[in-house]
């Protein structure tokens, strides 16, 4: 009678428990590994076999996408870290990582800022449309939207209309301040501030 002897031999990762990874199972998988046991890797070389938990990306999950990628949860293609829902209000590109161009704001870079935002170019806040360098003469609010009120003009509605405005409201022009009415007996127009 022959015995022959069969050898079977033990891969060097095949007993590690959830979690670990490499020779002797002495490496512990990324925590941000997807699935539902976290930790869960190829046991070989850590990579992450059920892809990432939200928020990251990269073969061992140890990337994350980017700060500004739309969704509750910033999430990511767990292969490239392109957003996957979209940007948050102000950003564009597949990475959000782009500010909406010069004149544009909010989601999807969708609104167009004031044409009252004051500066050269109008421009605004690429998230809110805050305008950035204030408002033109004649108007105020954050986004440069509300004319002046009954008897102020100029920047900011800093100035107020003169008390020598023709009319029961002195009311005067929102941007420059003109009478509307005229001037009372006395003043020159178009200001009617000064005595004649």
């Amino acid at each position: 009678m022959t015995i022959s002897a069969v050898i079977v031999s033990k891969s060097p990762h095949s007993e590690c428990e959830t979690g670990r990874y490499g020779i002797g199972c002495r490496h512990t998988g990324s925590i941000t590994c997807g699935g539902g046991d976290h930790n869960t890797c190829d046991q070989t070389d850590g990579a992450c076999i059920h892809g990432c938990d939200p928020g990251y990306t990269g073969r061992f999950c140890e990337d994350t996408c980017s700060p500004t990628c739309g969704g509750k949860d910033n999430s990511c293609n767990q292969i490239d870290g392109a957003c996957t829902q979209g940007c948050d209000p102000g950003y564009t590109g597949r990475f959000c990582q782009s500010t909406c161009p010069n004149g544009r704001y909010g989601v999807g870079c969708s609104q167009n800022c004031s044409v009252t935002c004051g500066g050269p170019d109008s421009l605004c806040h690429h998230v809110d449309g805050s305008c950035s360098s204030g408002c033109v003469a004649g108007f105020k609010g954050e986004h440069c939207n509300q004319m002046c009120p009954k008897g102020w003009y100029g920047h900011h509605c800093a100035e107020a209309c003169s008390d020598h405005c023709a009319g029961a409201d002195n009311a005067c022009n929102y941007l420059n301040g003109s009478c509307d009415q005229g001037c009372d007996v006395g003043y020159l127009s178009p200001l009617c501030k000064d005595m004649t």
